[in-house]
């Protein structure tokens, strides 16, 4: 009998220290829209933020940071660095909105000769868009076990998940597959061929 499906929380605690390496696991999932005052759910005070008209995005917590050297080439460094980072990163963005995924904050000094511009990638990322879709994306370093800050649950175990063919059964699939090794090697017609199955899950909870 599968267990019932119910609520769960998580009350970990972020972990303690900072993390400044370039390998991230960066995690967005839509949460229940918090409303216009989504800034009193950040849990830390020490927050950044980039809010217009009460949507936006605050972050709190660094996975990682780099100062960067003072110069009119700073901003092209930023993105260079931002690059790489996102480059190296495994990104599950299961929102595919702006502001989800892996993003960054900075602060950039205004004189080209002036030290402090930074760039920052909290651990843990709050958005709205204002249309009533909010999300949470957390970011941690590779080999850290995910951390759920609070005051958000943690996602409920989907409990049994049952599989169905979709366009195609196993057998029509393999049949596809050996279709197309077949004109591969043994004609000029392809070099080289995409294939893609479709299967569906159906789980016991959402």
């Amino acid at each position: 009998m599968a267990e019932p499906c119910g609520s769960q929380s998580d009350h970990s605690e972020q972990p303690d220290g900072d993390w400044y390496g370039e390998r991230l696991t960066v995690r967005s999932a839509p949460v229940p829209d918090p409303g216009e005052d989504f800034l009193t759910e950040v849990p830390d005070p020490a927050a950044v933020a980039w809010v217009r008209q009460s949507a936006g995005l605050a972050g709190w917590g660094e996975a990682a940071r780099v100062t960067l050297p003072p110069g009119a080439d700073r901003f092209t460094s930023g993105e260079k660095w931002l690059r790489e980072v996102a480059d190296n990163a495994d990104i599950d963005d299961a929102v595919r909105r702006r502001g989800s995924g892996l993003v960054a904050f900075g602060s950039f000094t205004f004189d080209d000769v002036s030290e402090g511009s930074v760039l920052v990638v909290p651990r843990a990322i709050l958005g709205r868009d204002g249309t009533g879709n909010a999300w949470l994306t957390t970011i941690t370093p590779r080999g850290e076990r995910p951390w759920a800050p609070g005051p958000f649950e943690a996602p409920v175990p989907p409990g049994d998940i049952r599989w169905h063919d979709g366009a195609l059964s196993g057998l029509e699939w393999e049949q596809a597959v050996g279709e197309a090794v077949r004109r591969i090697t043994h004609s000029d017609e392809l070099r080289k061929v995409v294939l893609a199955r479709d299967v569906y899950a159906s789980a016991d909870c959402p």
